[in-house]
């Protein structure tokens, strides 16, 4: 791979942007990772890859560092455009992005592509509560102005563009971020922990009872997914049960609100609990997992035979640990909490 580096000193730090040129033909996801963990060591705010292979790559037998950037939130596809999907990647600490532009020519089609950039970016910046986005353009040619007309971004400097994007949060993120101000949550709480906003699952489907015997809802998918792992883990003699899947937002902030009642503070709850709106259980897609004679909820968890099996098997249908060890996201281990993510299951 090619890299064109372009730097900026501002305010005594440098911004840098990276464009990448296509993957060489038959690299694999580890590949991948490795060009994404190098390019992201120059650079501080934003990086934008084009591949038409980044579909079958994520499909694949993910590397883990790939599966740890999708999970933070570090990666989000863009449209499906003719050279290929867009990989993006957002570093939500920062409100800034750099935009990134491969083409060697204006033309149309470059700036349906840019455009197309751009929109993806402003999405994942709404599911991290951004509201206000600077936007770098340190192409050679000065693309945003060749842009002119074409987008609500207004020129700040010689080479920043600014645009609010209260008016693209829309009321479901709205009524997330004054649920989280009720409970005493930071605006910054998103983009601080890399932890997106989590739209409610519209359309779900039972699940059964878990080991309480309540009744437990997903998606279809997540419910087809998990139906077949289950029988695979039975079929290995590993008895893997359900604790929990789908939440509302209500529930979630029902929940805070109790712990608060309690006595315990919001710091202490955010380290063990998602704000209301950034849990993975609203998206109708996370599970809680544990086995026959462990305590539900429990790192023990971590001792089982259902663990150990979950660990080799369980990307093999679409799930992922989303909190483990030290995870960037500041939540406490969690062996218990699989989710699925579409495209990443290996069989079927």
């Amino acid at each position: 791979m090619i890299w064109r580096k372009a730097s900026q000193h501002r305010n005594n730090r440098r911004w840098c942007c990276i464009s990448a040129s296509l993957l060489p033909t038959g690299a694999d996801s580890k590949r991948l990772a490795a060009l994404l963990a190098d390019a992201a060591a120059h650079v501080d705010v934003g990086l934008a890859v084009q591949t038409p292979q980044l579909h079958s790559l994520l499909r694949a037998d993910a590397d883990a560092e790939l599966q740890r950037m999708w999970r933070a939130g570090q990666i989000a596809l863009g449209e499906q455009a003719a050279g290929g999907p867009l990989l993006l990647l957002l570093w939500p600490q920062e409100q800034q992005l750099l935009l990134l532009h491969a083409a060697s020519a204006q033309d149309a089609e470059s700036d349906d592509k840019l455009l197309q950039m751009l929109t993806a970016m402003e999405r994942r910046a709404c599911d991290f509560a951004i509201e206000t986005l600077q936007l770098l353009d340190m192409s050679a040619t000065g693309v945003m102005t060749g842009l002119a007309g074409r987008t609500a971004y207004r020129r700040i400097s010689e080479r920043c563009y600014q645009r609010s994007l209260g008016a693209r949060m829309g009321s479901v993120r709205r009524a997330i971020l004054q649920r989280c101000r009720a409970l005493g949550i930071p605006a910054d709480y998103g983009f601080g922990r890399q932890l997106p906003m989590q739209r409610q699952a519209s359309r779900l489907v039972t699940l059964g009872t878990d080991c309480f015997q309540r009744q437990q809802f997903a998606t279809a998918a997540t419910a087809a997914a998990w139906c077949a792992l289950q029988a695979q883990a039975h079929s290995a003699g590993v008895d893997v049960l359900l604790v929990s899947a789908y939440r509302s937002h209500e529930y979630q902030q029902q929940l805070l609100q109790r712990k608060l009642q309690q006595g315990q503070r919001m710091e202490d709850i955010l380290l063990v609990s998602a704000a209301p709106g950034f849990s993975e259980h609203h998206s109708g897609r996370a599970l809680d997992l544990t086995t026959s004679g462990c305590e539900p909820l429990s790192t023990g968890f971590a001792n089982t035979d259902a663990h150990h099996w979950l660990q080799e098997h369980a990307v093999d249908f679409g799930f992922i640990q989303s909190y483990p060890r030290d995870n960037v996201h500041g939540i406490a281990w969690e062996p218990w909490h699989w989710c699925w993510q579409p495209g990443l299951a290996i069989s079927g």
